[in-house]
């Protein structure tokens, strides 16, 4: 009717199912019980027709609509936690070169697309996670994110991490040791290592200046005093206190950047 609200259809509408159901099955229960029938019939159809009630009474939208449920919250904070943990190694890289780790955010936003498919963890995600990283070991940092992530998921984030020292500009010295640690730690066998930091830094003609830390315009006494800093770094007795595997890793990394500054001489007629 015109006039007619929400609620007082809701009050009619309440009266309806009981009436009809209560009269039905009063008479065919009398029909079969006699006067005992159309008791029980009675009764019977008050219950039905309150249920049928209730059903004609409730809003359309509400009718077909699931309970909702935790699942979006939890997926959600699952995706929250993991976001903060994996930008903990991008982090720690970026301090090991001394950089912010707001230095680590496109590499780290690409890998949230990428490397875990998780396009709602962007650019904002990963600002947001870095800053909160604090200062943190490589080791623990990996070990944190490692426990996070899916096996499947590790070998994506070592090619991430190379990615990111060379969008740094770092090949040796600090990066190769922690680019080292986080892919043993990672369970990335060392063959498979070097696959990965082969293709991050390919041979295209800057290797030998990528592995001294410097621009290929740099000049002659800029080359030598990169080498001679990254040389004072990788000393045996520098490295010792990171044990001997770190300093087998040096001295391997010593020799290549000692490899790369004789090129550099060599094709500048030095």
């Amino acid at each position: 009717m015109a006039g007619e609200t929400p609620a007082t259809a809701t009050r009619e509408g309440q009266i309806y199912g009981k009436v009809v159901a209560s009269i039905f099955l009063c008479v065919a229960g009398a029909a079969a019980l006699h006067w005992q029938g159309a008791i029980v019939g009675l009764i019977v159809g008050i219950a039905i027709g309150q249920w049928i009630d209730q059903r004609i009474s409730q809003p359309p939208e509400e009718k077909d609509t699931p309970a909702p449920t935790a699942v979006y919250d939890l997926d959600h904070e699952a995706n929250r936690r993991l976001a903060g943990e994996v930008a903990l190694p991008f982090a720690a890289l970026a301090q090991a070169l001394g950089k912010q780790p707001a230095a680590a955010e496109g590499a780290l936003w690409r890998f949230y697309r990428d490397g875990l498919g998780v396009a709602a963890l962007g650019a904002a995600t990963a600002r947001e996670a870095l800053g909160a990283a604090g200062e943190i070991p490589m080791a623990v940092a990996v070990e944190r994110a490692a426990a996070l992530l899916p096996p499947e998921r590790r070998r994506p984030l070592v090619v991430a991490l190379h990615d990111l020292a060379r969008d740094l500009g770092a090949a040796a010295g600090p990066a190769r040791l922690a680019l080292h640690e986080a892919a043993g730690k990672l369970g990335v066998a060392q063959d498979e290592e070097t696959a990965i930091r082969a293709a991050a830094f390919a041979d295209d003609g800057a290797l030998d200046y990528r592995l001294l830390g410097i621009a290929e315009g740099a000049s002659d006494a800029e080359v030598r005093a990169a080498f001679r800093s990254l040389e004072a770094k990788l000393q045996p007795d520098v490295i010792a206190a990171l044990g001997k595997r770190a300093v087998e890793l040096a001295e391997a990394e010593l020799s290549a950047a000692r490899g790369a500054y004789d090129r550099i001489r060599a094709a500048r007629g030095g």
